[in-house]
């Protein structure tokens, strides 16, 4: 009776869908919604699985307390999992939950004439911004063309409501995301910003539908459609696409996953304080002070790459001068000098051997060091 009770309501589901959309096209809004979905973990699904589950916990963390005014939108298909971590995550908090949404734009549907119906629809219209609303466009990289090819179709008065955050970025105005992306080189003391291999190999992740083409009104509402069957962009596996989130949603309920989102998300709601306070005296003291942790429980990366996200997002989203952050960016050139000064130093002398070269503890203790000496 259950599995006849379930093959039911999936047709009847479907069919709902299908109301009005042509046999050639899909919707996008067949794929799950991540509530719904039953947590099972399936281990090594695709290459560094665990990294980027953890990098998801870092970049939401950060952006739902570096954004509190703002309404969030995952750019899909790219940015889906993002937002499934973010439904997850604040299920229980309505007011934060109905500030993330999931807003299918491509390359090839952003010029479609009715994308400008579709915005409106799921809150982005001239009638919103100028009343007020603040969007941020959460994307994976490289460039922000979509965030920008969207915020063109609006008067420039208003696009100061628009902005980006991107987790590799090229684009001088949208900052990256290194706490995301440490997680691709987890060795490394120092987190780079240019990983576009990386964000390409992301963005190739199996997807329930191939890439939006159109917008096509189903049942009154405006959804994204794509060619049924086809895959003309990345892979389109629903089996894999299906246990993927399977596994997000088992990743979300272990314990030590939300404590640790708790605890992040306490480190960002500290700095942003501090920051919108205009203490900029008290606010470089805690942002050196917490380059100067060494947590053997945390990634060699992780507190320098914070600081540096804090004030890329300080600098390009909220316009703080730079100047008022002098000692910080000195702080943070000087750290990295020791780090590129040990590494070089400890390759010469190979006091280790061949290819046992521990970078992640010449990170670790180089980092300790110049703090320990001397601190702006």
């Amino acid at each position: 009776m259950t599995s006849k009770f379930v093959i039911l309501i999936f047709f009847s589901v479907f069919a709902s869908f299908a109301q009005g959309l042509p046999q050639s096209y899909e919707s996008y809004e067949s794929r799950p919604d991540i509530l719904t979905v039953t947590p099972h973990m399936h281990p090594n699904l695709v290459r560094n699985w665990d990294g980027i589950k953890w990098g998801h916990l870092e970049a939401i963390a950060q952006m739902i307390e570096m954004f509190p005014e703002h309404h969030i939108y995952f750019l899909a298909r790219d940015g889906e999992q993002l937002y499934d971590f973010a439904r997850l995550a604040l299920a229980e908090e309505p007011k934060n939950r109905n500030r993330i949404h999931l807003l299918n734009v491509s390359r090839i549907n952003k010029s479609s004439n009715h994308i400008e119906d579709y915005l409106a629809q799921e809150g982005i219209s001239e009638a919103t911004l100028s009343a007020g609303k603040k969007v941020l466009f959460v994307d994976t990289g490289i460039y922000g063309s979509i965030p920008y090819g969207i915020s063109s179709k609006f008067p420039p008065e208003l696009r100061e409501n628009l902005q980006t955050k991107l987790l590799s970025s090229k684009d001088p105005g949208a900052p990256s995301t290194r706490v995301f992306l440490g997680y691709f080189d987890p060795n490394s003391p120092i987190v780079s910003t240019d990983m576009q291999g990386e964000i390409f190999a992301l963005e190739e992740l199996p997807r329930f539908t191939d890439r939006s083409t159109e917008y096509l009104k189903i049942n009154d509402t405006w959804q994204a459609v794509s060619p049924r069957g086809s895959e003309e962009d990345g892979v389109v596996n629903r089996l894999i696409a299906s246990k993927l989130q399977q596994d997000f949603a088992a990743f979300w309920h272990q314990p030590k996953t939300q404590a640790v989102f708790k605890q992040r998300r306490g480190i960002y709601r500290r700095f942003r304080e501090l920051a919108l306070n205009d203490d900029k005296a008290m606010f470089q003291k805690s942002a050196i002070e917490f380059l100067r942790t060494v947590d053997s429980k945390a990634a060699v990366w992780f507190h320098r790459a914070v600081v540096e996200d804090v004030l890329d997002i300080l600098v390009k989203n909220f316009h703080f001068p730079t100047k008022g952050f002098s000692k910080i960016f000195h702080a943070l050139k000087k750290q990295e000098l020791a780090v590129h000064a040990a590494v070089r130093k400890r390759e010469a002398e190979k006091l280790q051997g061949p290819g046992q070269f521990n970078l992640n503890q010449t990170g670790r203790n180089s980092c300790k060091a110049v703090f320990l000496k001397s601190t702006p």
